[in-house]
């Protein structure tokens, strides 16, 4: 009997906790309604290829192809013209017309198809394979109409057939060409397990065990062609497009975390704070290799549009290192505490990051090193800061958000917003984060004010997304749900330029106005434009007129010819 009451009870706990567990996951997500309310709507939702849950996720990276684009042919509504003016905000919302069919181009354009090679694009998703093309469909907005291998003629032909049956019923369209960067998902699990998934569709694009489970996993690094996995005293490289392992590196040291790709190299935080720049292709090139002051706490962060990347120390510094070339050390910055998290990259070789003593810094990745700026907020910061047109996003310790300017370094709210335990991702402009108390809170970026509220909801995301305008949120049992704005069917890559400031401005202009002056207003400095060595045009050698200024006769005159008979020989007669 008692025996019975201890697996009773066994019995209840686990149900409890499997209940719990369900709740939990759940909550993770975002349900349709609540997404609505928030004017999101769910692109996709995956279970991913994990043994234990999310737990058994090592690492999880978003990564734009950007050396290849997925291409579509669409059939969109022309917009007509209003009858009436309208305001600038009505007149950008009708302009874009209603997307009636789009055919993905699975033969890219002027890639050449031999016999057994595949010029496959991309993998399509269920709903493209399924729609055969607009005559299937009642004309519902954001429809694929795609099936088979489609070239650009064979697509340019069935988008022609749609236009003219949509004309039959009235409604004038036209066919548009459009390019999306292929962007792809990349996950890691403990027991060795890598994935590469459409992060627009869902879709499984290639699945692959690598190394031993006994090593131990490090994180990822990707870049347009290779992918590495840190394991154990190995670094395991893979194709991106196929998953197939290129090569396994043997590492001279154990690596501390994983590996970030800049440029030609694959950079590997060490054992004796070392910094090891591993080449990636050519194997005949030596590895760079560094000692720092101090352990690297967080991996380091790539600069946008350079091959520069920055990192912090656990003595306090900030590192800033450059790969094009030769790699080499650029500077150190010793900072007020320790910098924990990763810094964020910014355009214009610029890095935001917090320190644990409440400093926060912008820095320029110059050839010195140059300190935009640096401000105390009062809070231990040790989470990679957010950054966001211009804007960035700095959360402490004890939950407190503040936002600053990127140029300046000063407040842009009246005061930050508590309770905040984790920044999910920013859309359109609007701060989506995890509270305290585990509830979803929607916040203004431009003056923080709280926009929603959604109680009960707990998102957790393993990477915020920086790039495209997608939030992807993973749960305890290893789902992912992709998350996006109502009015963004099609990805848009998250673009920021860096802003002129008005001395650097005006130098400009004045360079551009010297440049674009007249040859006759400017001044010459030799006066006058009057020939330098005077003459007026007179032959500084004599001998005006254009005669010869060495002598002789006319211009066709032999200078070495005879006084007689110009056939004679010039050596006089013959000697024999």
């Amino acid at each position: 009997m008692y025996r019975f009451l201890i697996f009773l009870t066994f019995v209840a706990s686990a149900a409890i906790g499997t209940q719990s567990a369900l709740v939990q996951a759940e909550h993770s997500f975002l349900a349709p309604v609540e997404l609505a309310r928030l004017d999101l709507k769910e692109a996709w939702q995956r279970q991913l290829s994990v043994p234990a849950g999310g737990q058994s996720i090592v690492d999880f990276k978003i990564h734009v192809h950007r050396d290849s684009a997925k291409q579509y042919v669409e059939v969109v509504g022309k917009a007509a013209k209003p009858a009436e003016p309208v305001s600038q905000e009505r007149a950008g919302a009708s302009a874009e017309g209603v997307l009636y069919a789009r055919y993905l181009l699975e033969v890219i354009d002027g890639k050449e198809v031999s016999q057994g090679q595949s010029a496959f694009s991309g993998l399509m998703s269920s709903d493209q394979r399924r729609i055969g093309g607009i005559g299937r469909a009642a004309f519902r907005r954001g429809e694929f109409a795609s099936s088979g291998l489609l070239d650009r003629a064979e697509a340019e032909r069935r988008a022609r057939n749609d236009v003219r049956r949509l004309k039959r019923r009235g409604i004038e369209a036209e066919i548009v060409s459009r390019e999306v960067p292929r962007i792809r998902l990349y996950t890691l699990c403990d027991d060795g397990t890598v994935e590469s998934r459409d992060a627009e569709t869902g879709e499984l694009v290639w699945l692959r065990r690598v190394g031993y489970p006994i090593r131990g996993y490090g994180g990822l690094g990707v870049n347009d062609t290779y992918l590495t996995v840190v394991n154990g005293g190995e670094m395991i490289s893979i194709d991106t497009k196929t998953g197939s392992v290129f090569a396994t590196h043997h590492l001279p040291y154990v690596a501390m975390r994983g590996a970030v790709q800049v440029g030609d190299y694959s950079i590997v935080p060490s054992i004796g704070s070392r910094i090891i720049a591993y080449p990636l292709a050519d194997k005949h090139r030596e590895r760079f290799e560094e000692m720092v002051s101090g352990a690297t706490l967080a991996m380091p962060t790539k600069a946008i549009g350079s091959l520069k990347v920055a990192w912090g120390t656990s003595e306090g510094f900030v590192y800033v290192m450059e790969l094009s070339g030769e790699p080499n050390i650029q500077f150190r910055l010793n900072t007020d505490g320790i910098v924990s998290g990763a810094p964020v990259a910014a355009p214009g070789e610029r890095f935001y990051f917090g320190s644990e003593a409440g400093q926060i810094y912008g820095i320029r990745a110059t050839r010195e090193g140059e300190v935009l700026w640096s401000q105390p907020t009062g809070d231990p910061i040790y989470d990679s800061p957010t950054f966001y047109d211009e804007k960035v996003v700095f959360r402490s310790t004890y939950g407190n958000v503040t936002c600053v300017d990127a140029a300046t370094g000063h407040n842009i709210w009246d005061q930050p917003v508590s309770g905040i335990d984790e920044v999910v991702g920013i859309l359109k402009g609007r701060i989506f984060a995890r509270t305290l108390s585990g509830s979803m809170v929607v916040l203004d970026i431009a003056t923080g004010k709280t926009l929603h509220r959604v109680n009960g909801a707990s998102p957790r995301v393993l990477m915020r997304n920086v790039d495209t305008d997608r939030i992807y949120l993973v749960n305890i049992n290893g789902a992912i749900q992709c998350i996006r704005p109502l009015d963004s069917e099609m990805p848009t890559l998250a673009v920021s330029v860096e802003p002129v400031s008005e001395d650097e401005q005006a130098d400009a202009d004045d360079k551009k106005s010297k440049s674009q002056k007249k040859p006759a207003d400017s001044d010459d400095p030799f006066g006058g434009g009057d020939d330098p060595f005077g003459g007026g045009g007179v032959d500084p050698f004599g001998g005006g007129g254009g005669a010869d200024p060495f002598g002789g006769g006319g211009a066709a005159a032999d200078p070495f010819a005879p006084s007689g008979d110009a056939g004679a020989d010039p050596f006089g007669g013959s000697p024999f």
